[in-house]
């Protein structure tokens, strides 16, 4: 589904585009757009966002489906785990049991052979007579001299030497015999050892008669183990897609409310763009009033006449009448068709109307000089008040010696305009170009002194 998000994005995109372009271009190719084919595409974006749509709805169904087969393989695989992992508890427990009656049966055979074998021995003594021999040679040899006995001390006492001898040979024959009687019991025991070994055996055949169905079901039990974890890995995989498609609805919910949210917000802002429509109106109709073709022009246009004829009676004083400026506020366009706001300033004297370039530096700064006095002067009246008082702040420091001429020039031309005229100035060579002198100087104390002269 995050294909089908992609999609819807990008269509729903290119369906706002169109719907909130005001010159009907191509979303995707850039190209303008009849008005038949900007509602064709409308309508065949409107188609695709619901056939997408539909794909959602398709794709949640699935995803239950999916759901009711995950817990049903759960079930089943939690079932097989049960009874595969009883299985292996019941075949460990018996092959337990097997292997310990096999080792066993081992033992018992290994200690038949050796009975077997034990009993062979003594079987091949007794019929070879091999025991005790030299106690039977020396019964011989007592039993031949005795036939043919001619006593003598000598002889008498080596014979009691001999039958000393003899009495270890005695010993060991009883010792034979003792072995002789208590051979059928060994013989008996001997028999039981080989008939429990026989039934050992007999039961080692048994199980390993047992042993390939065994293996056939160990076999079985590992495919089952097998097909469980194949179920398993099934399971965990339907499992993911389950959670997959589980974020997938909860994201597309979220974007479902999302939606509905910009929906009232979109009628919200409806409503307060038909609201502020009336607020725009007016508000054009104010920025028209106020704009530069609204009250400010007509201020100015009633304000340049003034300014006008006082910076022309400035200019009359300091130039004997030759010179004059005039305010030109409109003019025609390069094309000729209509005329455009503009504030021009256009200087004439004896020889004509003329470029400010063309002006000599000393006429040029009458006339700068002349305008910003009568601007200062026009703002006075405006203000209720007189401009008296015509205040220099370094007005000479920029200058070079003719410009500073050409200000003190200007000045002693409007000194009749004003009460006082002040000109503040570090220069030392401008103190003799005006009668009062105010001299300030600093005092080593921190203070200053005042000369008037």
């Amino acid at each position: 589904n995050e294909q089908t998000e992609r999609e819807g994005k990008q269509l729903r995109s290119r369906l706002n585009v169109l719907e909130a372009s005001e010159t009907a271009l191509c979303p995707v190719c850039h190209q303008p757009l009849s008005a038949e084919r900007r509602a064709a595409l409308i309508a065949e974006y409107a188609e695709q966002i619901e056939m997408l749509r539909q794909r959602y709805r398709e794709t949640e169904q699935l995803s239950k489906a999916a759901e009711g087969q995950i817990e049903q393989l759960s079930e089943r695989a939690r079932a097989l785990e049960s009874d595969i992992k009883r299985q292996e508890s019941a075949l460990n427990q018996r092959l337990g049991t097997l292997q310990v009656k096999l080792k066993n049966a081992h033992l018992a055979a290994e200690q038949a052979a050796q009975l077997s074998a034990e009993r062979a021995a003594l079987q091949e003594q007794l019929a070879s007579e091999a025991f005790a021999e030299s106690a039977r040679q020396t019964m011989s040899e007592c039993e031949r001299q005795a036939i043919a006995l001619n006593y003598d001390q000598e002889w008498h006492d080596a014979l009691r030497k001999e039958l000393s001898d003899l009495q270890e040979g005695r010993l060991q024959a009883d010792r034979l015999r003792q072995a002789l009687e208590n051979l059928p019991i060994a013989q008996q025991r001997m028999a039981e050892k080989e008939q429990q070994a026989a039934h050992k055996q007999a039961r080692i055949a048994e199980l390993e008669a047992q042993l390939p169905a065994l293996d056939a079901r160990i076999a079985e039990l590992i495919e089952l183990a097998r097909q469980a974890d194949q179920r398993r890995a099934e399971r965990d995989q339907k499992r993911a897609i389950y959670d997959a498609l589980n974020e997938e609805r909860a994201a597309l919910k979220n974007k479902l409310e999302n939606l509905e949210g910009i929906r009232k917000r979109a009628q919200e802002l409806t409503t307060q763009i038909s609201e502020l429509s009336e607020d725009e109106k007016l508000y054009q109709e104010l920025q028209q009033a106020f704009g530069k073709r609204g009250v400010p022009a007509m201020l100015i246009e009633a304000a340049i006449p003034e300014l006008e004829t006082l910076t022309n009676e400035l200019l009359a004083r300091m130039t004997d009448g030759r010179m004059q400026l005039r305010f030109e506020t409109q003019r025609s366009k390069k094309s000729g068709e209509g005329v455009i706001e503009t504030l021009d300033i256009l200087i004439s004297d004896e020889l004509g109307q003329r470029d400010y370039a063309l002006y000599s530096g000393g006429e040029s700064f009458r006339v700068n000089f002349a305008l910003r006095v009568a601007l200062s002067q026009f703002l006075a009246r405006r203000a209720g008040a007189q401009l008296r008082t015509l205040v220099i702040d370094e007005g000479f420091g920029s200058q070079d010696a003719a410009g500073r001429e050409r200000l003190v020039e200007a000045i002693n031309a409007v000194q009749q305009c004003f009460d006082l005229i002040l000109v503040v100035t570090h220069i030392e060579e401008l103190r003799d170009a005006f009668p009062t002198h105010i001299e300030v100087r600093k005092m080593p104390n921190g203070g200053a002194r005042l000369t008037v002269r």
